[in-house]
């Protein structure tokens, strides 16, 4: 065998022993979580990362107006429950940048919730799953105050019971 031969031989051989000695391995761990409510009252989020995300209401100016709107925020959420459905915001809810506020309204199924009063928002899906939307707008219609604002705004949903 000529020494051209022996060399490419024994590189080729060097080259399949790194490829075996070099070849990586990459392991993830994946997180997974679920949880399975109780089928008589379920109310969760239609896309459930609209209940961990962070939303935007977009500023548009208006035309002879010193201000904007900021656009609503819709959220559908699916519905079942074999008993009638109350509803309640935390608290009042207001957009702040640290001094300003802009008060916010918040409606479920079309009804306006409160922090002070629960609200009937629902007279029972009797088992039936129900899309029912959460809405969140500015309680005026223009805004004006420069700044960036910011806003957390808790529901409550209970079953009422019999």
């Amino acid at each position: 065998m000529s020494m051209f031969k022996k060399t490419m031989l024994a590189a080729a051989a060097t080259a399949l022993g790194f490829v075996s000695i070099s070849a990586a391995a990459e392991t993830y761990n994946i997180s997974i979580e679920a949880t399975v409510p109780n089928q008589d009252f379920v109310v969760a989020p239609s896309v459930a990362s609209m209940a961990t995300d962070t939303h935007t209401m977009l500023y548009k100016p208006v035309a002879g107006t010193q201000g904007g709107q900021l656009t609503p925020l819709n959220i559908n959420f699916d519905v079942k429950s074999t008993n009638p459905i109350n509803a309640k915001i935390g608290q009042a809810a207001v957009l702040s940048d640290g001094t300003k506020k802009i008060p916010l309204e918040v409606s479920f199924n079309g009804v306006e919730l409160k922090a002070d009063k629960t609200e009937k928002v629902s007279d029972g899906t009797l088992g039936a799953v129900n899309t029912m939307a959460l809405r969140i707008k500015t309680k005026e219609q223009y805004v004006n105050e420069v700044g960036t604002y910011s806003a957390i705004v808790s529901v409550l949903f209970e079953q009422v019971q019999p």
